[in-house]
């Protein structure tokens, strides 16, 4: 079994998914990470930065390295935060109380870490823009290739009376072939929504180790409790793309190519192609076509009327 276009179709989705849960951790890591009681040792030269937002007045932040010392698992431990204020008159001073916390990558930073909460909401916004790009281009170049199966695919006026022998639902390809749309099962939708959530469950998973092996690392297990809240978003996200697959009637039609070279299963980046040479086993199950290739299985789903002649040409070429 072939899949059109490979691994490369799945990048945006794979891209955008990585992009959203790890800015999203770093986001809700950011807002709630452990604090911890500092004090102020050494304090560096000031620098100054000018902003100028598009709305409001222009202000003014002021830039610092200080040395801070702290108590940590019974050892003191010293080390240089950078800080960042607006009031020139209230500069952080030697002896003076700081609160800090460690980064995902274990190290000192001044509580709240701004920079983390800025990028991690920025990948964030952008994996879920990518996401929504990636479905809506995916839709798109599906409802494209079915419009231009269907103007493409119209038999040429001389052959009109060969065409009319042809059951209503069932259409001629312009290369030779047929195509037609078929209705998925309910049972069928259903396990195409339980892969949804076995994929958003091993991702899950996979951030929860890593959570795991950072909080060890740190000894600084109260962070498990974002993993888990991290890991409940993305199966929720996960729930919610499941039941959009059960319950869309769009996820309920589904194109069908043969071909004498094969057939092909869906469109745009879930089309799925079966070389005839590739299929080891089709099983006739009533109501659809079950095949089986190298790699994984498919249905053939087709209207009644028009069942006999696609289980009669599948069956030929397979067996032949």
């Amino acid at each position: 079994m072939k899949e059109k276009g490979g691994f490369r179709r799945f990048l945006p989705w794979i891209l955008g998914l990585f992009l959203f849960v790890f800015g999203l951790w770093g986001f809700i890591y950011s807002c709630t990470q452990p604090v911890i009681r500092a004090t102020v040792t050494t304090v560096g030269p000031v620098s100054t930065r000018k902003h100028h937002p598009s709305h409001g007045s222009a202000y003014t932040t002021y830039h610092r390295t200080l040395g801070v010392r702290f108590e940590q698992d019974g050892k003191t431990v010293d080390a240089k935060v950078d800080v960042t204020y607006r009031n020139p008159w209230t500069p952080p001073r030697v002896d003076m109380e700081l609160e800090v916390g460690r980064n995902p990558f274990g190290s000192v930073v001044a509580v709240p870490d701004l920079t983390l909460r800025k990028i991690g909401l920025y990948m964030a916004i952008g994996g879920g823009i990518l996401l929504a790009a990636a479905w809506l281009t995916g839709r798109a170049r599906s409802m494209k290739e079915q419009e231009d199966a269907r103007t493409g695919g119209k038999a040429p006026p001389e052959k009109a009376e060969e065409a009319e022998q042809i059951p209503e639902p069932l259409h001629r390809l312009e290369k030779g072939g047929y195509w037609w749309i078929g209705t998925v099962d309910e049972d069928y939708l259903r396990q195409n929504a339980g892969l949804v959530m076995k994929i958003m469950g091993i991702i899950a998973a996979c951030i929860l180790l890593i959570g795991i092996i950072m909080a060890l690392m740190e000894n600084a297990m109260e962070i498990l409790w974002i993993i888990v809240l991290t890991d409940a978003i993305l199966m929720g996200i996960g729930w919610g793309i499941s039941q959009l697959v059960v319950r869309s009637e769009y996820s309920r039609k589904q194109y069908h190519e043969i071909r004498e070279d094969g057939l092909s299963i869906g469109q745009g980046k879930s089309r799925i192609y079966f070389p005839w040479e590739r299929i080891l086993s089709v099983q006739d199950q009533g109501t659809y076509l079950e095949i089986s290739g190298k790699v994984r299985k498919s249905r053939i789903y087709a209207p009644a009327e028009i069942m006999p002649f696609v289980r009669e040409y599948v069956m030929n070429h397979v067996s032949g």
